[in-house]
């Protein structure tokens, strides 16, 4: 989640149209595209008014408000690229999306954290620096690596910079539960 609002803070027992602005009604306002097919603007809030013997200033806090609360104080979880940058070195495996033989830039949509989805990250090879090969421990060149091939990308930073050392095509990619075979004819 990128992040959100949290909407609202207290109960809005004034808006019902069902009862009394002091009472806490129970019976839906009016039809609206929510969970049960109606909008009950008076049960809204992450922190409730009690039953209306101490209102309008009692708060009794809710269980989205600990929730909530749990989520803003995690620490975010950190991307491939930063913790790349704080090991000073990385292990990809990833889906080739995008790839560039003259420039030798190469776009990874790279595995992440089962919480996270995948991230892409724009890498530059060197292929004259860069070792490539198969299943079968065959040298490749980069030419021999084409999108949606499937690889393992090892590497380390240098200079803030990400530096490919090795790159490893499998001779198959998986595709949801089941795998496909991507091999590659005329080496």
């Amino acid at each position: 989640m990128i992040g959100g609002v949290v909407f609202e803070w207290m109960d809005e027992w004034w808006k019902s149209s069902n009862g009394p602005p002091d009472r806490h009604d129970v019976k839906p306002d009016m039809v609206f595209p929510f969970p049960d097919g109606y909008s009950q603007e008076e049960w809204l809030g992450i922190a409730g008014q009690g039953f209306g013997k101490h209102t309008p200033f009692q708060r009794e806090l809710r269980q989205a408000y600990d929730q909530i609360r749990e989520m803003w104080a995690s620490p975010p979880v950190e991307g491939p690229l930063a913790l790349a940058k704080k090991e000073g070195s990385f292990s990809w495996d990833g889906v080739i999306e995008r790839i560039d033989y003259e420039t030798g830039e190469l776009v990874l949509s790279v595995e992440t954290h089962a919480s996270q989805p995948e991230v892409l990250i724009k890498l530059v090879v060197d292929p004259g620096l860069a070792e490539i090969e198969d299943t079968a421990w065959n040298e490749l060149q980069f030419r021999h690596l084409f999108a949606q091939d499937y690889v393992s990308v090892d590497g380390r930073v240098k200079d803030g910079e990400l530096v490919v050392d090795s790159i490893y095509l499998y001779a198959v990619r998986p595709v949801g539960d089941g795998i496909a075979d991507v091999r590659h004819q005329g080496y």
